[in-house]
Order: structure tokens, then sequence, then C-alpha cells
């Protein structure tokens, strides 16, 4: 069984107005820098100060000529300590900050992993959200338009050469500070698009919403 959503890992195989686009080429390299390490500042301290939030997410995942290879819907439930709950049509992932719990409908199947080891295997909602900075560099920062809302554009390359990834766009809300989009790239050409809405932060999540236990008769195999 695989995550629902594409894996990216080191190890794995601009719609902004003229004027704007026109300002940000003449500003010199550490100003670009500067601010796109502004807008970073704001999304990591959203993430950091969580104590119970939830998201809707929508997946997009296209290959050669925009053919549709899959797609996923679903909710996200995020606290303190690296728990989380992602609940979807094909997959339910759960973590409560030590043990992650993958879980397909489908197969009836059931994987364990340490929550620690658990990013080699399953692309969590902390790396997409939160940890993308650790793994990518901002190359330019645009101005630009996103259902409605004016976003900072960040367009980011990866920091390892052996990253599968050609480029990393992130849409993030200039009001609030969250991330709204992401569309990631590869040298495949693939391209895998998350978009992000109704964040509700300051939940009051209930302790079991990051625990799970494995439907009867489901096949469990614990890769602890």
């Amino acid at each position: 069984m695989t995550s629902l959503l594409p894996k990216f890992s080191r190890r794995g195989g601009r719609a902004a107005a003229l004027p704007a686009l026109l300002l940000l080429l003449a500003l010199p390299p550490a100003a670009l820098a500067g601010k796109g390490e502004d807008v970073i500042a704001r999304v990591q301290k959203n993430f950091q100060s969580v104590q119970g939030l939830t998201v809707h997410f929508e997946m997009r995942h296209q290959g050669e000529g925009d053919a549709l290879l899959a797609e996923e819907a679903g909710k996200l439930f995020l606290a303190d300590q690296g728990r989380f709950r992602m609940e979807a049509r094909s997959q339910t992932v759960v973590s409560d900050g030590e043990t992650l719990w993958s879980y397909s409908p489908a197969d009836n199947q059931v994987l364990i992993y340490r929550a620690a080891e658990a990013g080699d295997q399953v692309l969590t909602p902390r790396q997409i959200l939160f940890d993308f900075p650790q793994r990518y560099r901002v190359e330019a920062v645009e101005t630009a338009e996103l259902a409605g809302r004016t976003a900072d554009l960040l367009i980011m390359v990866p920091t390892d050469e052996a990253d599968p990834t050609r480029q990393l766009r992130v849409w993030v809300d200039r009001n609030d500070g969250y991330p709204r989009r992401f569309i990631i790239e590869d040298l495949a050409d693939n391209v895998t698009v998350f978009d992000f809405e109704n964040y509700q932060a300051g939940q009051n999540l209930p302790e079991d919403t990051f625990r799970f236990a494995p439907p009867p008769g489901a096949d469990v195999i614990d890769m602890r």
C-alpha cells in the first residue's frame, strides 16, 4: 500500500502583473531573499503555535499533457507535538507524535511506523505545510491573486541536486499567512497541485483524534 499523496524525497527517483514582476526583477538578490524569508516566517509562526487546527484539502496529480493520474480530497487535523490526522476517501493517516498509522480501506490494511521515521514513506502535512523551506530555496517572490485573495507567490527550487523536484510554487495568503496552494513539478514533467481551504485555528480537538484503532479483520503490518 502506498500513500495517496505522491512522495517527493531526496532519494526519489507566473501569474503576476507586469509592474510587480518588473519591480521584483529590479530588486537586488539580498532584498528578494529577505522578502521570501519574511513570507516563510509568517507561515512558520502559524504552525509553530498551533494548538488545534483543521483545514480542507484537495489534491490533483497530473502527468504528461495534463493527464489526470490521481485526485483526492479530505480534511486535515493538526495539533502540537507532531500530532495530525488526515481523512480522505482512499486513505486515513494518523499520528500521535510517536506512532503513525496509515490505513487503506480498499485493502483493509494498516501500516504502522515510528512517526520519526515515517517521513520516508508518507508525505505528512508537516512536510507540505511547514517544513518545505528546509528543502527548497526561494528564487523569486511575486504578487498573485488566488480565489479572490491577494497572495505572495514563492517560486522555489530544491537545495539538494538529487531531489527529483524541478520547482515548487507556494501561494501564501497575504492576509492570514496560511499556504493556500502548492504546485510541485518534477523532472519527469508530472505536476501535483494541493489546494487548502477553510483553515480553522484554535480548535479543541479530542485526544482520540490522533489515535487509530485498526478495524476488525484488518491486515496490520507493523514496520516499527
